[in-house]
């Protein structure tokens, strides 16, 4: 439907991969899979259509007309030009792009990771035009109100030295970030553990490993076993949240229960099937 000008820095992504872990292969997905959805569910399109995510955007040529739009992280400015002219593209809005029309981006504003999602346009199909996602803060209800992470006490947890040391210090992420983690830089003391061994054990998104150099968050495409002392989860509904972090943000965490987790996870739930029924066919 689109062919890359020129790359930038993005990939093709969709939804993860499970029961592969037996095997050493993560479930990975997109990294961002809440804005992943619901581009794909305002367009009508399968939940698992693969969608283009960019940490960079490149310039994109629609090689036939599509319904589009772009979810996650913003830009200060988005163009699309067609016919010779240029026509502003508003985020998260839905919008017709004729085939051999051009897609530039300016300059990044908030977040990391954007998503174009689109779908072949087709007879029906231009009703989308103009129908917007929603503000963020309207569906993402279940975010914490002070914009921490939030995280449950992992396997290791006991043998933390200074348990609350954790969740009160503020953190920045480092330069060592990839699809597979990103590692924290404490702007304080680094925490540790009275633990001399552990036999490696499985780990999973989000898990938080104590290594000798410190803190790192285990993303989508981590490895399915580690030996390093698992002090920490991130709760499930804000694992989104880690792939729109670029190195030097500063995080804060709080601690949560179970049940703070799962009524958490059935808000985010909600959120999307709103979303869904919004947006249904029909």
């Amino acid at each position: 439907m689109y062919e890359l000008i020129n790359k930038g820095l993005c990939r093709n992504v969709g939804l993860p991969d499970y029961g592969k872990q037996d095997r050493g292969v993560s479930p990975g997905g997109a990294m961002d899979l809440f804005s992943f959805a619901t581009g794909n569910l305002v367009l009508g399109n399968p939940s698992g259509e693969p969608a283009l995510e960019m940490m960079i955007a490149p310039e994109i040529r629609f090689l036939e007309e599509c319904q589009v739009i772009l979810t996650g992280g913003t830009y200060d400015a988005v163009w699309l030009f067609a016919d010779g002219r240029e026509q502003p593209v508003n985020h998260a809005e839905v919008f017709n792009a004729p085939a051999g029309s051009t897609l530039r981006f300016g300059n990044r504003q908030l977040g990391f990771r954007t998503y174009l999602c689109c779908r072949k346009a087709e007879s029906g199909t231009h009703k989308f035009i103009g129908r917007s996602r929603g503000p963020w803060d309207e569906i993402a209800s279940w975010r914490d109100p002070e914009n921490c992470i939030r995280v449950m006490e992992g396997p290791e947890y006991r043998y933390l030295d200074h348990p609350d040391f954790f969740v009160n210090a503020p953190w920045k992420v480092s330069n060592d970030l990839s699809n597979m983690g990103m590692r924290l830089e404490c702007l304080r003391d680094m925490p540790s553990v009275s633990l001399e061994n552990m036999i490696s054990g499985p780990v999973s998104d989000g898990t938080v490993q104590l290594t000798p150099k410190g803190p790192i968050i285990l993303l989508r495409y981590r490895q399915t076993v580690g030996g390093y002392p698992r002090i920490f989860n991130v709760i499930s509904a804000d694992l989104d949240q880690l792939g729109q972090l670029m190195p030097g943000h500063i995080i804060r965490f709080r601690q949560v229960n179970l049940d703070e987790a799962g009524m958490t996870a059935a808000r985010k739930a909600v959120a999307l099937d709103n979303i869904r029924e919004r947006f249904a066919e029909g």
